[in-house]
Parts: C-alpha cells; sequence; structure tokens
C-alpha cells in the first residue's frame, strides 16, 4: 500500500517507530486558522543509524515540501515537513471549529484538536529489544490563539474478560454429585451383653403412663420438608476489553504552544487541546460601526443646536 493511502503509518506510527533507532525524535504538528495542518518530524541519530532512520523518514514523507539533514557535533538530524489541507489526512486526528457565520455574537473562534497515537505491537517488541522503553520523544502543538487546556491521556493494555460463573443447571446430571438421603432415626434395641466388656448400671424404668383421660398420647411423627435444592445464582456479566486508564500527561504551555513529553511504554495516547481567538476583524468592524453612529448622532445634535434662534 502507498504511503499517500496510509496515513495512521505515515503519522500516527512512525514515532514510535523511529524510537527504536533514533536518539531524539521530535513530532512538531501547527494548526493553521482554516484547519489546514503542518506536520513535521525529526529525528536526531548517530551515523551509524543512518540506514534506519533516512529510509523511514522518505518513504513515509513523500509528499514533504520540505526536507533537510544537518549535523549537530556527532549528531545528525533529519527533518521531513508536509501540509496537509484536512487534519482528517491524519487517521485518528480532527479539528474542530466554528466560524462567525455559525456563531455570529460570539467575538471568539474556539478550536479544538484531538489526535490518537498509538503503538503496534510489533513497534513495542522492538523497541524492548533496543533497550528503549522509556525512550522520548517531544509533541509540539501549535494552536491557533491562546491554548485553554491541554493534555494527553495514556491507556494502557485492554482488560481481560473475567471468567464468568457456570451456573448449576449448566453442570451435567453424569458430573453432579449425588444427593444426601434423609434416613429417619432408628430407636436404640436391646443391649446385647458382650463377654469381657465392663457392666453398665442399668437404666432406670421409665414411669408408668396414667389412665384415664391423663393418659400421654404419643407425639404424632413431625414431617420433615424436603430439602430444595439451591438457588442458582447468575453470574456476573463478563467485563468487556476496554483501554485501561493509565494516567494523564500534562504539557507545558507558553501562549499557542503547548510541549508534551511522552514515551513507548503505554499503548497509546489521546492528544486533546482547547485554544481560544479573537476575532480581531469581527471586533474591528463592530468598533467602526458604533463609530459611525456615534458621529451620526453628534451631528445630528451639532444641527439641532445651530437651528435655534439666537437672541439679539
Amino acid at each position: 500500500m502507498s504511503p499517500h493511502r496510509n496515513p495512521l503509518v505515515v503519522f500516527s506510527l512512525l514515532p514510535f517507530l523511529l524510537l527504536s533507532s533514533s536518539r531524539a525524535v521530535s513530532v512538531h504538528t501547527t494548526v493553521y486558522l482554516d484547519g489546514s495542518v503542518r506536520r513535521e518530524l525529526q529525528a536526531d541519530f548517530l551515523e551509524d543509524r543512518r540506514r534506519n532512520v533516512l529510509p523511514e523518514l522518505k518513504s513515509a514523507l513523500p509528499i514533504a515540501d520540505r526536507e533537510g539533514s544537518t549535523r549537530v557535533a556527532d549528531v545528525q538530524r533529519a527533518t521531513r515537513s508536509v501540509i496537509l489541507a484536512k487534519a482528517e489526512d491524519i487517521d485518528g486526528a480532527s479539528v474542530d471549529f466554528r466560524n462567525i457565520v455559525e456563531t455570529p455574537l460570539s467575538l471568539f473562534t474556539i478550536y479544538t484538536w484531538k489526535e490518537t497515537l498509538k503503538v503496534p505491537a510489533d513497534t513495542a517488541t522492538a523497541i524492548e529489544k533496543a533497550g528503549r522503553v522509556q525512550a522520548e520523544f517531544k509533541y509540539k502543538l501549535v494552536m491557533p490563539g491562546k491554548i485553554l487546556e491541554a493534555k494527553a491521556v495514556a491507556q494502557a493494555a485492554p482488560l481481560e474478560p473475567a471468567p464468568s460463573a457456570t451456573p448449576a443447571s449448566a453442570v451435567p446430571a453424569s458430573e453432579a454429585p449425588p444427593p444426601e438421603a434423609w434416613l429417619p432415626e432408628t430407636p436404640p434395641g436391646p443391649a446385647t451383653e458382650v463377654p469381657g466388656a465392663p457392666l453398665e448400671p442399668p437404666a432406670e424404668p421409665a414411669p408408668p403412663a396414667l389412665a384415664g383421660p391423663e393418659a400421654t398420647i404419643p407425639p404424632a411423627p413431625t414431617e420433615v420438608p424436603p430439602v430444595a435444592a439451591p438457588a442458582e445464582v447468575p453470574s456476573a456479566p463478563a467485563l468487556e476489553p476496554t483501554p485501561a486508564m493509565a494516567g494523564s500527561v500534562r504539557p507545558e504551555v507558553l501562549g499557542a504552544t503547548a510541549f508534551f513529553t511522552l514515551t513507548a511504554e503505554h499503548d497509546q495516547y489521546e492528544i486533546t487541546a482547547t485554544s481560544r481567538r479573537l476575532r480581531w476583524g469581527y471586533v474591528l468592524t463592530l468598533l467602526y460601526i458604533l463609530a459611525f453612529i456615534v458621529y451620526r448622532i453628534a451631528a445630528f445634535l451639532v444641527h439641532q443646536a445651530s437651528m435655534k434662534p439666537k437672541r439679539i
């Protein structure tokens, strides 16, 4: 598949791919007033890693409008840059804003940038082999207007589904334990003498039963209710594999720029930023209209004052 048709590999995975072979990776994202985006990638690497870094950069951004390679001391720095007409060209990214036609009564335009950076399984394995699990890469975001809020939410691996308890009705009858039979108690019979056994004192005879109406009637045998089978306990629903929140990364915000420091130890990052920009053209137009109204009112008052007759 051509890199032109695979923006996910081009923009979302490349920073993590470069971590396994470069010393430092920087991602610069600039959002313009019309919603277009500039994406720039920088990778610092040693000379022996040149074969790994440069082909990845060149194959990932073949439509770059600017590229370069500079030397900083003993480190090579490669840069590739491209301007995109739509943020949707970056898979997992979007920019949302309302223009003056949609919100004519607002003096500000609110921009919201969202992007998902994912670490593929094979990339994580490569980084672990290279000993760069804790490797960091810089993510710089420039928004049109002052940034009000920015964060990167790190997400861990999805949760494994919990094993559900098997209901009693699902157990086959052949494997079920046999029910315990209830046997009535049998009254003891006459004692049998055992040769050589110690003799026990004879039991005292029971008092004779009373005759007449006071005679005791033996109680009726008590019916024992049958033992009911245990009720089936509904099993708890299994947990769906959802990403577990691993924490939030707060960037350093300077005006319209946010600086993130991210690592490859998490599976993905959800980057969100909101900025606000004053509509200067709208404000100047309102000021011009207001000044014109004030001028016309003042001119009318002056004209009315000049029409009054003067005293001689």
